[in-house]
């Protein structure tokens, strides 16, 4: 349903179960203040039509969410200062255990995810960038302070959607899996990526002068469909998992590249 511009945050808000929309609009948005907790789980969805931001850059929320399915910014976003999803005081607390993340649009923003909150717990879920909704080329920007769980670069399966995402400021974790789907390319923006668990390259990557760590704790493997394998800028092995071989590339026929530095610790 609509919701006029905002739909204010400023107690417990919990998505259980069922389908949960807020607003059919562009800017129609909720707004959280501080002291606002945001909990989702099981099978339930959430959807916003716009940005889940804060009211100042001060306002401080508790997000939590252990299952279910958050699409934000379904219709557009066009504040030149809150991005999709802005969790960025450090009074702010980010925990995600399960279910999926998607932004949907890009935003007017500077970054169009931005996850600054100074305690956080990851473990599980996905976060991705873009859907079937999505329109072709969008350039969806990231600036995360906190890990991510898995990373997908979402093509809509259905295309076409191929979707750029690009980081920014900030350096990325992803704990598990990356994913770059056919089409779709992801920049580092010579920024650094520690990767966790499988890199699996369909699309593009554009590395600039970064680095990619993998510094997973299981085996871990590097493969896609793409016919051009990645090219790294530096490429640091860092698993501990004792395997032999802890890290493998599996794409027959397509070249991994390491313009620069190959690192390999133990």
């Amino acid at each position: 349903t609509g919701c006029g511009t905002a739909a204010p945050l400023r107690g417990t808000f919990a998505v259980q179960g069922g389908t949960l929309t807020v607003g059919d609009a562009s800017n129609e948005r909720v707004n959280f203040e501080t002291g606002a907790d945001f909990l989702i789980s099981g099978t339930a969805a959430f959807n916003c039509a716009s940005r889940f931001a804060n009211n100042t850059t001060a306002d401080t929320i508790t997000w939590n969410q252990s299952g279910g399915t958050v699409t934000l910014v379904t219709a557009g976003s066009t504040s030149p200062t809150f991005a999709g999803l802005d969790i960025e005081a450090a009074g702010s607390s980010f925990t995600m255990s399960g279910g999926l993340l998607v932004l949907q649009n890009s935003t007017s923003a500077a970054a169009d995810v931005i996850l600054k909150a100074g305690t956080a717990s990851v473990t599980g879920g996905t976060v991705q960038f873009g859907n079937a909704g999505t329109p072709n080329t969008t350039a969806f920007d990231i600036d995360s302070t906190v890990s991510l769980p898995s990373l997908v670069v979402d093509n809509g399966s259905v295309g076409p959607t191929e979707p750029t995402l690009r980081l920014v400021t900030s350096n990325l974790t992803v704990l598990s899996g990356l994913t770059i789907e056919a089409g779709c390319t992801l920049n580092a923006n010579n920024l650094n990526h520690a990767v966790g668990g499988d890199w699996t390259h369909d699309g593009s990557f554009t590395a600039g002068t970064g680095t990619v760590t993998f510094n997973g704790s299981a085996a871990q493997t590097i493969g896609g469909t793409a016919a051009s394998g990645p090219t790294f800028n530096n490429l640091t092995l860092a698993n501990t998992s004792g395997a032999d071989p802890n890290l493998t590339y599996s794409t027959t026929g397509a070249t991994l590249t390491v313009n620069a530095t190959l690192t390999v610790s133990n």
